[in-house]
């Protein structure tokens, strides 16, 4: 069922599926599971600018004409589009991050590593929102509900340092999210 070939429909019946398709497993670590998942996935960069933090100011926690590094990016696995992402990452946190950094899959591992961050935690907002120009870049008509994701990226002071809003194509992608009890680990 998860990769698509069987069908259930409620009072009607199971069926095979007359178009499989394969859903790509996405958890937090959204490059582990490309790499796990989808090892052919490709990122295209859309576009990056600076610009200022509109929209995700209260996020980042700067006030909205305070500039960021805006990148959109577009994920595809065999020519079809399945996450199209828009990242805001402010100024100073950006200092060394260069376009081919943002059209790589491991966008947070090298970004990191070449400003110096220590990212402490992520913050996950996830949602089904219905978003057209989302849409159109995934290929779904305009009033299409999506998955959206909202990062949030906190460095050891607890401080934002980056934001990434990414919507996935539902019917290609499945969230997956584990959660290991405090009550579990070992002592």
């Amino acid at each position: 069922e998860e990769e698509g070939l069987i069908l259930r429909r409620p009072k009607i019946g199971t069926f095979v599926s007359s178009q499989p398709h394969r859903l790509v497993p996405v958890s937090i670590d959204y490059t582990g599971s490309l790499h796990l998942h989808a090892p052919d996935a490709e990122r295209i960069l859309l576009v990056c600018r600076q610009e200022t933090a509109g929209a995700a100011a209260d996020l980042l926690k700067l006030p909205e004409s305070a500039p960021v590094v805006y990148s959109e990016r577009l994920d595809k696995l065999n020519g079809v589009p399945f996450a199209w992402d828009r990242g805001f990452i402010p100024q100073r946190y950006a200092k060394k991050v260069t376009s081919e950094d943002l059209s790589h899959v491991a966008l947070v591992e090298r970004w990191s590593k070449k400003e110096g961050l220590d990212v402490d935690a992520i913050q996950q907002t996830i949602e089904t929102v219905v978003d057209r120009r989302a849409a159109r870049h995934l290929g779904l008509s305009a009033n299409h509900p999506l998955l959206k994701a909202t990062e949030c990226y906190l460095g050891r002071s607890g401080r934002p340092c980056g934001v990434f809003i990414t919507c996935y194509h539902p019917g290609l992608v499945q969230l997956r999210i584990r959660y290991a009890s405090p009550s579990l680990q070992p002592t």
